[in-house]
């Protein structure tokens, strides 16, 4: 936030600020995550700051203070270093009939209160139950029901790796 802050009044004072948090706040920010060890793992690619790549590109802050950072997407982030955002008018998007979805959506947040302050109403019905089937379902049979509703196929591509890896039951957070 304070660099997207900061970028709105001096680009250059926001890309210093930038290259001090990658440099020494972003992977250390990391360090209570599952995967901090993963580059011991088959499979690894490497951490990627892809957030901070598109908050550059966003706001057109200069990142070549970041080129050599393991950690910063700098190719990826020009790689079509012509392409600019283009302005989008909110208005063509509103449309009259939104009302009628209002009036279906059922607020609160019975497994857990506190959720409702930071999800949109419209979400609670979902989030509502998707705790109550994180809670009661097998972990086969919550797989196969969400893993295209909220994705989690695309994270563990089979069933047998979300099952591993929830065997502490410690993953609601992270769904």
């Amino acid at each position: 936030r304070e660099i997207i802050e900061l970028a709105q009044t001096d680009k250059k004072e926001a890309s210093k600020r930038l290259q001090t948090y990658m440099e020494k706040e972003w992977f250390k920010g990391h360090y209570d995550y599952e995967w901090k060890n993963a580059h011991k793992e088959p499979g690894y690619v490497g951490y990627w700051s892809f957030e901070t790549a598109a908050i550059v590109k966003i706001l057109e802050l200069d990142d070549t203070s970041l080129k050599d950072n393991n950690h910063y997407p700098y190719d990826l982030a020009h790689y079509k270093n012509e392409m600019k955002f283009k302005h989008i008018d909110l208005s063509e998007y509103h449309y009259e009939d939104e009302t009628e979805e209002i009036e279906d959506i059922v607020e609160g947040i019975e497994h857990n209160p506190a959720l409702e302050n930071i999800i949109p109403p419209k979400w609670h019905s979902l989030v509502n139950e998707l705790i109550h089937d994180y809670e009661n379902m097998d972990d086969s049979s919550f797989y196969e029901k969400y893993k295209k509703t909220i994705g989690i196929g695309q994270v563990w591509f089979l069933p047998q790796e979300y099952e591993e890896e929830n065997e502490q039951k410690n993953l609601l957070g992270s769904l």
